[in-house]
């Protein structure tokens, strides 16, 4: 779902995952495991535990990540002062699976919502690909 607010465009997704949420918060919250489920166009560099940069084609940005693990959710702010944020929250969905809501906030800029929508859709199936690893690993 995209909705406009007062911080430009709101862009909201689900996915579910075969796995205990709290195996997927983890993977989503370990600084060595971001480029494991990063979109594949992008890659990151941990500039700090909670600091990364995010780079692309068009350029890098740093993002401060903020995680509330009694809550499984996880926050992602720009550090340059751009209007960009996500949330993203896991939720257990029963038998052994989660959900994972992701909300992605954009303003000042054209928000191509297909693109992102797409970078969304490759993140979560990068993020399953990890979790599954994860699982068999064991």
């Amino acid at each position: 779902m995209t909705a406009p607010d007062e911080r430009g465009t709101v862009i909201r997704d689900s996915f579910s995952v075969p796995a205990p949420p709290e195996l997927v918060f983890h993977v989503l919250t370990d600084p060595d495991r971001i480029s494991r489920w990063l979109p594949s166009s992008l890659s990151a560099e941990v500039l700090a535990r909670d600091i990364v940069r995010i780079s692309s084609a068009s350029g890098a940005a740093d993002f401060q990540r903020s995680a509330v693990p009694a809550e499984l959710r996880l926050g992602w702010t720009r550090l340059d002062g751009a209007p960009m944020d996500a949330d993203v929250r896991v939720e257990d969905s029963g038998g052994g699976g989660c959900t994972v809501d992701v909300t992605v906030r954009m303003a000042g800029e054209p928000v191509l919502e297909p693109q992102v929508r797409q970078l969304l859709r490759n993140g979560a199936e990068r993020v399953c690909s990890d979790v599954e690893d994860n699982l068999t690993a064991g």
